[in-house]
């Protein structure tokens, strides 16, 4: 008997997830951001159904982070459910949608980690480099992946530095410097062979150094 109320309790559920991924694609298709940022998700097996759920989220609460004039409350909603979603998928075998997805968390991240409490930028920044080096893992040749990797470098250090927790300073200089370098050296590659993905990136990298450079200074670093 108890196999037959477990049977019953899987296919209700599964049939719940997916009827509202049904419905949140039908919203999707309709740019109803807010509709799908509202909703309650319960689904929470690996497999497609729960994964895309999350993920459909994520893009909902990433358009409404751009189109809104306090964004922190939507790249916090993005990040988690991005990072939920893509943790559900089994396997993504649409390389370019996986590093959207991917660029997209990384980018709602860096947000968060700017304006986020101090309670929740430690784990901002770890997931910031993390995703980060799935992205550089899934792209290397792609400029997102070098993008995201510097900037969560340089995110970690100035968080320490404001703090002023900086116990051995010639090392912070040491790491920034190098963080410029490779900054710079990418640029100065790009202009030759710029990576498939530069002109989305290009200014990023050119105010990445831009604040490296701040970040030194504050640092005293020589």
């Amino acid at each position: 008997m108890n196999w037959i109320v477990c049977l019953v309790v899987v296919l209700f559920t599964g049939g719940c997830s997916s009827t509202q991924l049904a419905n949140f694609q039908r919203h999707a298709a309709r740019e109803d951001f807010q509709w799908i940022a509202d909703q309650p998700i319960s689904c929470d097996n690996v497999g497609n159904i729960c994964g895309r759920l999350y993920l459909i989220r994520g893009d909902a609460c990433f358009h409404l982070a751009k189109a809104s004039q306090d964004p922190f409350e939507y790249h916090d909603c993005a990040a988690d459910a991005y990072y939920r979603g893509l943790s559900l998928m089994p396997v993504m075998t649409d390389k370019k949608l996986h590093r959207r997805y991917l660029e997209n968390l990384c980018e709602s991240l860096s947000h968060l980690k700017d304006t986020a409490l101090d309670g929740k930028k430690t784990d901002c920044a770890a997931r910031l480099m993390e995703t980060a080096e799935h992205l550089y893992q899934l792209a290397p040749e792609a400029a997102s992946g070098h993008y995201y990797l510097f900037k969560g470098r340089l995110l970690s250090m100035g968080s320490t530095i404001q703090a002023g927790h900086i116990a051995n300073r010639s090392m912070v200089c040491i790491r920034l410097q190098r963080n410029l370098l490779g900054v710079l050296s990418m640029m100065e590659t790009a202009k030759n062979q710029p990576p498939p993905d530069w002109d989305r990136f290009s200014q990023k990298f050119e105010r990445l150094a831009f604040d490296l450079g701040n970040v030194l200074k504050e640092a005293g670093c020589n």
